[in-house]
């Protein structure tokens, strides 16, 4: 998870284009992925998962099933339905990165900044939670 996030902020500022991350637990947008990250298009409204960008390592998507993962048996994501709080458009479960490595979320073309997020990780007995700074961008893991 954080390092999704982290990634989806090092390429926005590599390619200064926005990137994003989308948690979902539920499979509403991703077909069945847990965690997606992508290029966002802003010219779509109120955006478009452009493309899942490519893992740096193993060259395929980077979209990632939490469940399906064997280092990961028994955790799921407890709060993925919205992760991510931004001042002016509520909570989501996207979070972007624009080209200075700032979390915001876009809304037809507008920026909306965060006001908080983290995303929950458990598994019955212990919690993780992987934030996101509001301010910088930071992943950090608690």
């Amino acid at each position: 998870m954080a390092s999704a996030l982290r990634f989806a902020r090092s390429e926005s500022v590599r390619t200064r284009e926005v990137h994003g991350v989308l948690i979902d637990h539920n499979d509403t947008e991703s077909s069945g992925k847990d965690v997606v990250v992508y290029k966002v298009n802003l010219d779509a409204s109120p955006f478009g998962l452009d493309q899942v960008v490519y893992h740096p390592v193993r060259k395929q998507p980077y979209d990632l099933r939490i469940g399906g993962n064997p280092t990961m048996r028994g955790v799921s994501i407890t709060n993925g339905v919205n992760a991510f709080d931004f001042d002016g458009a509520g909570t989501t479960r996207h979070v972007h990165f624009d080209a200075a490595g700032r979390p915001v979320y876009y809304q037809d073309r507008v920026p909306y900044r965060l006001l908080r997020g983290g995303v929950r990780l458990g598994n019955g007995k212990d919690q993780r939670i992987v934030s996101v700074e509001p301010v910088t961008g930071r992943v950090t893991m608690q």
